[in-house]
């Protein structure tokens, strides 16, 4: 990054990267990301990595990684808070 991010993210309560391609990999990414202090996605997120870590513990490829601690589990929990309507909270 050469220029400062909070012209960007004035007024977000949320802020998360994506990332194109063709692959698992591709759509919202964990590379950067940033909330308002006591965010509505952290209780899902650390929901989430409870509910797999067992996955990720006895990973059988990088995808189940991916899926448990990294973008996939990033993912999830946007999509779960973003898809439960109304949902005023996201940002």
């Amino acid at each position: 990054c050469s220029r400062p991010f909070a012209p960007v993210l004035a007024g977000a309560r949320a802020a998360f990267s994506f990332k194109v391609g063709t692959n698992m990999s591709r759509g919202l990414a964990n590379a950067i990301f940033a909330t308002e202090a006591r965010h509505p996605v952290w209780p899902v997120v650390f929901d989430l990595l409870l509910a797999r870590a067992a996955t990720g513990a006895t990973a059988a490829s990088h995808v189940d990684v991916i899926r448990s601690t990294g973008p996939g589990l990033l993912r999830a929990a946007v999509e779960a808070i973003a898809s439960a309507a109304p949902y005023p909270g996201l940002g």
